[in-house]
């Protein structure tokens, strides 16, 4: 049973064998109020509505042992799956998915009539043989003369998770060896690795849209790391896009710094061949928009930057 709280901001179980995954995880949840409260942990908690018998990933379900009562937070539900949902107090909870299918879940009689809160049953749904949410699953192992048994979700783990729409296409186009000519059955559980890694783009600041003419007008700029230097002694790439054309060209660094010789040398080249640069865009956030000297060498070449 879930206490349907619309000032909450995630998700709270009082019951460890609920996670379908946990990562014992201490972490302060701050409240509304400016309050904090601990946590003993987070993880992945799937509850079923009981007439539809569809499936709703709880991400992230605070840990709190403590807590009188689990708690279901509709704004948890808008801001890391896009579910909306409508209450109508004392009555019935109205959710809308993703993808438009409709919910409703009435409120438990017995509490909303001495509490004057809304309560809601949801089954818990467990994966199968995990009794124990701490537990390390083993993994399946397959000898050259085995073969696994191709389902939906393993397809959909192996083809870079794409969404069951294009997997059924693939399926009806045979558009690879061994997928089936008819699409596979539907899911009863939704991958747990997509929910784990979903989240929701950060805002962007207002971008101008050009109606570009010819090369060189905008170009996108992007500068990023890795961790582990390639066998060259690599670490960083400098990738640069022609808006007009796409046209795509690296560079690999050995450092973090803005490589600006690398830039003063394409920006020459381009010159030569009567394509002067007028505008660069760059990330917000990245090494290129935080970096004065990047911006100091834009400044003497006369080119305007943007970010995204």
């Amino acid at each position: 049973m879930e206490h349907n709280d619309g000032g909450a901001n995630c998700f709270i179980t009082n019951h460890l064998s609920h996670f379908t995954s946990y990562i014992p995880k201490p972490l302060q949840v701050r409240q509304l109020n400016g309050s904090s409260i601990n946590a003993l942990g987070y993880g992945l908690k799937l509850v079923q509505c009981p007439t539809t018998k569809i499936i709703i990933p709880l991400w992230p379900t605070c840990y709190m042992p403590t807590n009188p009562q689990c708690t279901f937070s509709p704004t948890a539900l808008k801001h890391y799956l896009h579910y909306s949902t409508n209450t109508i107090h004392l009555e019935c909870l109205h959710i809308t998915t993703s993808n438009g299918q409709q919910l409703s879940l009435p409120s438990v009689k017995d509490h909303s009539i001495n509490q004057l809160l809304d309560y809601h049953k949801f089954l818990v749904v467990k994966p199968i043989s995990s009794s124990d949410p701490l537990s390390t699953p083993i993994p399946k192992v397959f000898s050259a003369n085995s073969e696994a048994s191709l389902t939906r979700l393993l397809a959909h783990q192996r083809l870079a998770h794409n969404s069951d729409e294009v997997l059924d296409t693939m399926c009806r186009n045979q558009s690879l060896l061994s997928l089936p000519k008819q699409p596979f059955p539907s899911r009863s559980c939704p991958c747990i690795i997509c929910i784990t890694a979903k989240f929701m783009h950060p805002p962007k600041a207002k971008t101008t849209s050009y109606v570009l003419t010819r090369r060189g007008q905008l170009l996108h700029i992007d500068f990023w790391f890795w961790s582990i230097p390639s066998i060259q002694g690599f670490t960083s790439l400098l990738s640069i896009i022609d808006g007009k054309d796409r046209m795509l060209w690296t560079f690999p660094t050995a450092n973090k710094r803005p490589p600006l010789a690398i830039l003063d040398y394409f920006f020459a080249i381009l010159e030569k061949h009567n394509i002067p640069v007028c505008n660069v865009r760059v990330d917000e956030d990245g090494a290129l928009a935080n970096s004065s000297e990047f911006t100091d060498f834009l400044v003497q070449k006369k080119i305007a930057m943007e970010t995204t």
